[in-house]
């Protein structure tokens, strides 16, 4: 009998259908908010309707109920409960026509709203354009940030429409909406003809501004860059510094616009001016042994953060043709100002090339945040500094070694040549020393053959287990030119853990030629 019993429970189980979760928001039921729709407090009501958008689909039993409040509310609840219908039934004819009478009753953020929503509902962008043009028009700068992800909705109709508005605003603002138009990026193309149409206004800075919205837009660069020179040629302070400004950042960099970046060498900020040397290097690298000590004057004043600092970032983007300033870097590196900013003084020393080398060393030896400049330092070296920085493997610090040793480990396949000096390495006393050269030296493989004396002669001392797991390994991977090591190997199977035992049986089959 219990088993019909069990078998009766099952059958329900299988047979009744699931109930589905009622859908939640904010940790309260959908039954709450709808209950919330009869609440006599207006605010308490729109916020239902919101939430009611955001859970969609799964609030369609409530359709009915919205419904009902549209012809006893307002028309801002109106139109929410429109959007909510939208999004709940995907019914769209309420929500256009409430956020089209929007459109006539409003202005600035709230128009804009109601046509970036009108997008999404599908009304075409020729139709709402004009009230873009007619919100921008009405010069209220702080709208311009807001119209740019509407202009974008709106594609090239929208391009148009910001371009409509320039002749309808005036002064600054002029500018503002250019720039708002300039930030759709190659979406502005339909624009290029009522841009052109500006590039003869009698005000400079506006007609440069145009100039540099069409940059990237057109073709004619002759043209716009006769523009940018007559900015910075001419009284307008704001003009010529946006004309500088703007030529910086252009790349490739046009020759044609070397008089702006030597006028820029002469203005009072610094950013520009070393920019200026940057843009005159990658133009003329020759011009940088003149324009050089516009980059190190700012060393001489460190409580000036922001000169100092992008200076620095100049002198390590220009990199080894920079290396006459190497010494004003590493005069700065001894302030407290310097010692405190390693993360921006070691990369800049190390991308200096080879004449960094002896320096950086200099810096390893001293201790403190001065070694800590070095070592920042040795990680931009090269495998072109492999040769010049072998000498310090023999460093009596065993500090310097190991940070030398990191630079050979990033470039073990170039390390075949100093075989000789890292096999001294495998004997060191410092134990940090043996197992950075042991990695290198596994990595070069059989190329690492001569160091196979030193590596048998450090096996048959018995040394730590760890330094005995890296011994075999690297005998492995030197493979039969090391059969020299496979007495010592195989007695490193009786005294070995079973780990190691592992270890010794696949280098001694490495070495008699088995796989493993």
């Amino acid at each position: 009998m219990p088993h019909r019993y069990l078998c009766l429970a099952l059958l329900l189980t299988l047979t009744v259908p699931a109930i589905a979760a009622e859908p939640t928001f904010a940790d309260r039921p959908m039954s709450a908010w709808v209950a919330d729709l009869g609440d006599a407090d207006p605010l308490i009501r729109d916020e239902a309707v919101e939430v009611l958008a955001k859970l969609g689909p799964a609030a369609k039993p409530v359709v009915s109920r919205l419904e009902a409040l549209l012809a006893s509310t307002s028309s801002v609840s109106r139109r929410r409960i429109a959007f909510a219908l939208w999004k709940i039934d995907g019914r769209t004819d309420l929500a256009i026509d409430e956020y089209r009478a929007q459109l006539k009753s409003s202005r600035g953020r709230d128009k804009l709203a109601a046509i970036e929503t009108l997008v999404q509902l599908g009304v075409p962008a020729k139709e709402l354009a004009p009230h873009l043009t007619a919100t921008v028009a009405e010069a209220e700068v702080s709208w311009y940030a807001a119209s740019r992800s509407v202009a974008a909705a709106l594609g090239a109709d929208g391009a148009e429409a910001l371009a409509a508005a320039i002749p309808k605003v005036g002064g600054d603002n002029r500018v503002w909406l250019v720039n708002t138009l300039a930030s759709q990026g190659r979406d502005a193309r339909p624009a290029i003809l009522r841009l052109k149409a500006h590039l003869g206004d009698g005000e400079p800075r506006f007609r440069f501004a145009v100039a540099r919205a069409l940059w990237p837009l057109d073709d004619d660069r002759p043209a716009l860059r006769r523009l940018a020179l007559d900015a910075v040629a001419g009284k307008e302070t704001i003009a010529r510094y946006e004309a500088i400004q703007f030529a910086l950042t252009i790349r490739p960099r046009p020759v044609e616009l070397t008089p702006i970046f030597e006028a820029a060498l002469k203005e009072k900020t610094g950013r520009l001016r070393f920019q200026a040397v940057l843009a005159l290097y990658d133009l003329d690298p020759a011009s940088l042994k003149q324009n050089l000590p516009i980059l190190t004057e700012p060393f001489k004043q460190p409580q000036q953060y922001a000169e100092w600092m992008m200076a620095m970032n100049v002198i390590g983007a220009i990199g080894p043709a920079a290396k006459e300033a190497l010494p004003a870097v590493l005069a700065f590196a001894e302030t407290p100002n310097g010692q405190s900013y390693v993360h921006l003084i070691g990369p800049v020393v190390g991308r200096m090339g080879p004449d960094a080398i002896e320096p950086v060393l200099k810096l390893l030896a001293r201790g403190g945040q001065t070694q800590q400049i070095g070592i920042a330092a040795l990680a931009q070296f090269g495998a072109e500094h492999l040769a010049k920085l072998a000498p310090a493997l023999a460093n009596e610090e065993a500090l310097v070694r190991r940070a030398v040793l990191d630079v050979f480990i990033r470039h073990a396949a170039e390390c075949g040549p100093f075989v000789k000096e890292l096999a001294k390495l495998v004997e060191s006393v410092d134990g940090e020393t043996r197992r950075k050269s042991l990695e290198i030296l596994g990595k070069i493989g059989p190329d690492a053959a001569g160091a196979i004396p030193a590596l048998v002669r450090q096996l048959a001392k018995s040394p730590a287990p760890s330094d005995v797991h890296q011994l075999a390994h690297v005998l492995g991977e030197i493979g039969p030119p090391a059969a020299a090591a496979l007495p010592a190997l195989r007695a490193a199977l009786i005294r070995g853990d079973a780990v190691l035992r592992q270890n010794a049986v696949i280098a001694i089959g490495l070495i008699e030629g088995k796989k493993p």
